[in-house]
């Protein structure tokens, strides 16, 4: 224990101050360092159908996801057809989702996770294939 006294005194501040500034300031690196990657990406419906599951490099799951939420932030897709959306998100990824106890599902997928949650954009439609709703959701 006699190391512990002879520490000099500027050690004894650091100590003191790294909760308060060096916590703050590795975010503040860290944000810089991350946020241009978490961009919002506007919905581009050409762009969208071009990243399909067969042609993901690894930059488009993340590009497909940004522009899911802004498409559901910015169009109201309550009531369109599912012609109307197959014309607007082209064909789904998840034929498996739209299985015969759930038919009026559609999904696409925004991100492979492998080994964590995938997510997916899900739109539902009614018996007439409208669109009752549309929503990311986590499997």
């Amino acid at each position: 224990m006699k190391w512990l006294y002879a520490c000099p005194a500027w050690v004894w501040v650091a100590l003191v101050l790294t909760p308060f500034f060096g916590v703050p300031a590795c975010g503040f690196v860290c944000y810089f360092l991350v946020a241009p990657n978490v961009q919002p990406t506007p919905f581009d419906s050409t762009e969208w159908k071009a990243i399909s599951l067969p042609t993901w490099t690894g930059v488009g799951e993340r590009v497909r996801g940004f522009m899911a939420r802004d498409l559901l932030d910015k169009q109201d897709l309550r009531g369109k057809t599912r012609e109307e959306m197959h014309a607007l998100l082209g064909p789904p990824d998840g034929w498996f989702l739209a299985r015969p106890t759930r038919p009026f599902i559609d999904s696409y997928q925004l991100n492979p996770q492998f080994g964590a949650d995938d997510f997916w954009l899900i739109v539902r439609f009614d018996t007439s294939d409208r669109v009752v709703s549309a929503a990311v959701e986590g499997d």
